[in-house]
């Protein structure tokens, strides 16, 4: 189960999704979002947007690159 986890994190895929949200999560740490009266962190929020466009952008590259 472990070994499957592991392998599908190692891959180019497994890898821009880990970095994209490290990166939107730091770019973000510093956003505040205000909703429903209380303010939270938005580095979770930037986070999923940063690994979702960099997962995009990576799957974009093998494709054209395949």
């Amino acid at each position: 189960m472990i070994n499957k986890i592991l392998k599908k994190i190692f891959t180019l895929s497994g890898i821009s999704l880990i970095v994209g949200f490290i990166i939107g999560a730091y770019l973000g740490q510093s956003t505040g979002i205000v909703s429903g009266g209380g303010g939270r962190n938005g580095a979770v929020t930037f986070g999923i947007i940063g690994a979702v466009i960099l997962f995009l952008i990576v799957k974009e590259v093998i494709l054209i690159y395949a």
